[in-house]
């Protein structure tokens, strides 16, 4: 996957190269809106980590499994009611042979133990694909300030402090542990403890009121449209 650096050099070579003028503007085009398209680009975004479409065709692909131009109204309200109760909300580990076998690997992970007892089942498998990229994740703490430094490229740095939170975008969003708070917990023993303090409510097995605090994940999507749209709240 492209870093920022490569796909700007990338670009910056076709500007200069003896490409025709069309294509040159083809791709300025692109550059212009790199944003939209680049993965690089949109790490940044409240997307609550949904960067294609495929979600939206995989439920597609159930709807048509049971009904088609022939099914009457009466009949498709039913069969919604079906789907909605059994295909779209089956456990996370059934969704995935790849997540089912990743997370079985983890599961003897002091971490994974640990938070296999506060989490339900899909977000303890979230969490599970966060500790993979966790340990590629290099960690260095020094005067109090945890420096989490990912693929040599770019830092993310914390301070020391209950409860350990993180200013990335997934963790604002999602409420989750991210990558960087979980690379800090494989190398500092004495955070596992505290990860429930880390953890938004919703995601909590004990959570049972459906009141859930989502606060932060609004503030941070209206801070996103104020930068990038100018749109005020």
């Amino acid at each position: 996957m492209a870093s920022k650096i490569e796909v700007d050099e990338i670009f910056n070579k076709i500007s200069e190269s003896t490409v025709g003028e069309k294509t040159k503007d083809y791709f300025k085009e692109k550059d212009e809106t790199k944003e939209k398209w680049s993965y690089a680009f949109k790490k940044d975004l409240p997307c609550l980590k949904i960067n294609t479409t495929s979600r939206l065709e995989g439920i597609n692909a159930v709807i048509k499994s049971y009904m088609n131009s022939s099914t009457s109204l009466i009949q498709l309200f039913y069969y919604m009611l079906s789907i909605s109760e059994s295909k779209l909300n089956c456990p996370y580990l059934e969704k995935s042979n790849y997540n089912k076998v990743l997370v079985e690997s983890l599961s003897k992970n002091d971490i994974m133990m640990h938070l296999k007892t506060i989490l339900s089942d899909y977000a303890y498998g979230q969490s599970a694909l966060n500790l993979t990229q966790a340990f590629n994740h290099e960690v260095k703490l020094y005067k109090g300030i945890y420096t989490v430094i990912i693929n040599l490229e770019y830092e993310i740095k914390l301070q020391k402090q209950l409860p350990l939170t993180c200013s990335c975008t997934y963790y604002v969003t999602i409420g989750l542990p991210c990558s960087h708070l979980l690379s800090i917990a494989l190398k500092h023993k004495d955070v596992i403890s505290n990860l429930n303090r880390s953890v938004r409510e919703r995601w909590l097995k004990e959570n049972n009121s459906g009141q859930h605090s989502d606060q932060a994940l609004i503030d941070c999507c209206k801070e996103f449209l104020q930068k990038k749209e100018g749109i005020f709240y």
